[in-house]
Formats: structure tokens, sequence, C-alpha cells
């Protein structure tokens, strides 16, 4: 990393259900209609928690997540993450960096991921992460 790169970092700030997620996570794929109304209820219903990604004092992106628990403790399920490039600051590698070690001081015993993107396998592999596959049958 460049010298700006190491002096960038992203910040997360808890938000309500609003449009610029609406817009980030409709332009992921799969962001369908139906999808954008389930993150709706469950950001209303106390089910997920949508953190605003800031970098260089802006608005990135928007990080959708639950905690579920489980025998072995608490599980963060990331469910969408989207990120606009900003000059300068390698946002999505600080975004999945900076959540797994925020994750990680709070308790959490395992963060998951189900997702088809190429790029956030890809970070999230280069944290350590392992290929688990979990296979989808629409009735």
């Amino acid at each position: 990393m460049g010298v700006a790169e190491e002096k960038a970092e992203v910040v997360f700030r808890s938000t309500a259900w609003c449009d610029r997620a609406r817009r980030d996570f409709a332009a992921m794929p799969g962001g369908d209609a139906e999808r954008l109304a389930d993150y709706e209820r469950g950001c209303a219903a106390g089910t997920y928690q949508l953190l605003a990604v800031m970098a260089d004092n802006k608005r990135a992106g928007s990080l959708l997540f639950e905690v579920v628990k489980e025998p072995a403790g608490p599980v963060v399920i990331i469910h969408a993450l989207r990120c606009d490039p900003v000059a300068g600051v390698p946002v999505a590698d600080l975004t999945t960096l900076t959540f797994a070690k925020r994750c990680r001081a709070q308790g959490v015993t395992l963060l998951r991921c189900f997702t088809e993107r190429a790029g956030l396998v890809r970070r999230m592999k280069n944290l350590g992460a392992k290929s688990c596959w979990q296979l989808e049958l629409t009735l």
C-alpha cells in the first residue's frame, strides 16, 4: 500500500434504513425489490443492523448484517455490503478488515457471508476465511 492508503481508514456509523442503503443494495446482483423490502423490514424489526461505511469523511457505502447466537458463541452474518470507490482509499479491503476486527473485539466467534461476488470472496479469503458451500433450491 502507498502512504495515503496506509493512513486511510473506514469508519462505521449505525444508521436507520435509508434511500442511500436502498441505492447501494439495489446496485448489487440480486438487489431486487423483494430483497430490498426484506432488508428494510429486518432493519425496522431490529433483526438486521445497518452501518454507513464512511471513508475520507464521506459516505462510501452500506453494510447490512445480523447477529445470531450459535452454540460456539455469537455469529455475524453479512447480508449485504457495497461500497463506492474512493480515490486513494482501498475502501472494500479496509471495510472487510475493519469490520472483522470490530466483530472480534466484540466477542464474535464467526463472521459469515453468503455471496457469489468474487471480490468479497477474495477479500474474505485474504483474511483467512474458508469456503463452506451452501446450496439453494428455489421451489
